[in-house]
C-alpha cells in the first residue's frame, strides 16, 4: 500500500489517504439514486411473525456490514405476491429508517448471498442497484465510512426519533474506485480484518463458557483443589455471607488529597457506581481489595484491586481476616441471578436488600482453597481480558483503515 498525508483534490476528484500500491486512478464521486433505487419494506401484524420466508429486521441491518442466510433469525408468513413485492437479492443494500438517536440513524448493511424467498422489513429501507458499478463485497463497507455516515446523520431528520428515507437517502454523496478489482481488493482487506474479530468474539465466547462451567463445578464441589501434599482439603463448612466479610468504612475524600495525584480525567481513581466502573474521584476513597454491588437496578458485582472511590448508590466490602475477598467475589458472580432475584426489590427502580443478602447462606472452604479457586477462576478472567483487549485493538485498527481507505 502507498499512503498520503491527506486526501488529494483533482478537478474535484479525490483518491484516498492510504491505496494499494498498483492502483492510481481517480475515484468517481456519486451520489446513491446515481446507483440504487429505493423501496420501503413491508408491515404485517404480529400474528404472522414466527414462521414462514426469512425477513431483514431492523437488528439485522444495524448489527451487520454483510448479510448471510445464518444471520436471519425472524421469519414472517406471506403470500406469493408479497415476496416478490418486498424480495430481497444478493446485491441489494439495506439501510435502517428509524432510530432513537440522530447518530445511529441509517445505518447499512449489503445482502452478500443469495436467500430464496427473502423480504425486508418495514423498519429498514431497501437500495437495490441499478448498475454494475459497484461489487457486492465492496458494498459492505463504503456506506459505513465517516464521509457517509456525516452525510446520512446531516440528511436526516430528528423530533421524538430520527427518521430518514430513500428521498433523503438518495441525495447521500460517496465516492469509490471504478476499478471493480481495486474494490475488491479493498473489500478483502477489510474482510480478513472482520475475520480474525470474528475469531477473536469466538474465542472470548468459549472462554466465558468455561469460566460458567467451572463456577458452576467449583462452587457445587463437583471439583475440588488438593494441597502442596496432595491431600484434600478439609470439607466445606456452611456459613452466612455476613461471618465473612467487612463493610468498608467510608472515608470522605478532601481536595487535597487528589489534586496533586489527578492531572486529568484518564489519571483519575477508579469510581464505581451501581457496579459499573468509570474513571471519576469523587465521593469515598477506598484501598485494597474491594467487592462492589449494585444497590438500585439490577443485580451486578465487580472486583477491584487498588485505589478507588465509590459513590453512595454502591454497596462496598471486602473480605475479613478468614476468607478470601477474590472467592466471596466469584461465588457472588456465579449466584448473580438468585441475588437479582431474592434480594432487589420495588416495582419501579428496585433497590438492593442489604441486610438480607448479608444473611445469605454459603458453603466456605478453608482459607488456602479459597484462594486457589479465586487464583484459578482469575486467571480464566485474565484471559478473557486479554482476548477482549486483543479484539478492541483490532477494531480500532479497522476503523483507521476505514478512514484511510475511503474517502
Amino acid at each position: 500500500m502507498s499512503s498520503a498525508a491527506t486526501h488529494i483534490e483533482t478537478n474535484k476528484q479525490l483518491v484516498p489517504a492510504l491505496r494499494f500500491k498498483e492502483f492510481d486512478d481517480l475515484w468517481k464521486k456519486s451520489t446513491i439514486e446515481d446507483h440504487f433505487e429505493f423501496k420501503n419494506g413491508l408491515n404485517k401484524e404480529k400474528e404472522f411473525f414466527g414462521y414462514g420466508t426469512p425477513i431483514i429486521n431492523f437488528k439485522d441491518v444495524y448489527n451487520l456490514e454483510g448479510i448471510k442466510l445464518n444471520d436471519i433469525k425472524g421469519l414472517v408468513k406471506l403470500s406469493e405476491n408479497e415476496i416478490k413485492r418486498y424480495d430481497a437479492l444478493k446485491g441489494d443494500v439495506f439501510f435502517t429508517r428509524t432510530s432513537e438517536t440522530i447518530f445511529d440513524i441509517g445505518m447499512a448493511a449489503a445482502l452478500v448471498e443469495d436467500i430464496p424467498n427473502c423480504v425486508f422489513s418495514g423498519f429498514v429501507l431497501r437500495a437495490r442497484p441499478i448498475d454494475n458499478a459497484l461489487v457486492d463485497d465492496y458494498k459492505k463497507f463504503c456506506f459505513g465510512t465517516w464521509s457517509v455516515r456525516k452525510e446520512i446523520v446531516t440528511k436526516s431528520s430528528f423530533t421524538t426519533r430520527a427518521l430518514t428515507s430513500g428521498t433523503l437517502l438518495n441525495k447521500v454523496a460517496f465516492h469509490f474506485p471504478k476499478s471493480h478489482n481495486e474494490q475488491q481488493k479493498i473489500a478483502s482487506f477489510l474482510s480478513a480484518v472482520d475475520k480474525k474479530i470474528e475469531q477473536l468474539t469466538k474465542k472470548k465466547v468459549l472462554l466465558e463458557q468455561y469460566k460458567k462451567g467451572s463456577l458452576q463445578q467449583l462452587f457445587s464441589g463437583q471439583i475440588r483443589f488438593k494441597d502442596e501434599n496432595g491431600k484434600p482439603y478439609p470439607d466445606w463448612e456452611e456459613t452466612k455471607l455476613v461471618e465473612c466479610i467487612l463493610r468498608n468504612e467510608k472515608s470522605k475524600i478532601q481536595v487535597n488529597e487528589i489534586s496533586g495525584n489527578v492531572k486529568n480525567k484518564e489519571n483519575k481513581f477508579p469510581f464505581f457506581t451501581s457496579g459499573e466502573k468509570v474513571f471519576y474521584s469523587d465521593n469515598y476513597l477506598i484501598e485494597n481489595e474491594n467487592i462492589f454491588m449494585s444497590t438500585g437496578g439490577k443485580a451486578t458485582v465487580q472486583f477491584f484491586k487498588g485505589r478507588c472511590s465509590y459513590s453512595t448508590d454502591t454497596f462496598s466490602f471486602s473480605s475479613n481476616s478468614d476468607n478470601s475477598t477474590g472467592f466471596i467475589f466469584y461465588f457472588l458472580e456465579n449466584i448473580i441471578l438468585k441475588i437479582e432475584n431474592q434480594y432487589f426489590y420495588g416495582s419501579g427502580l428496585k433497590h438492593l436488600d442489604k441486610k438480607g443478602i448479608m444473611k445469605y447462606k454459603l458453603l466456605a472452604p478453608s482459607q488456602p482453597e479459597q484462594q486457589k479457586i479465586a487464583r484459578y477462576l482469575s486467571s480464566i478472567d485474565t484471559k478473557i481480558e486479554s482476548v477482549n483487549n486483543q479484539i478492541t485493538q483490532t477494531q480500532t485498527f479497522k476503523k483507521g483503515l476505514l478512514q484511510q481507505l475511503f474517502i
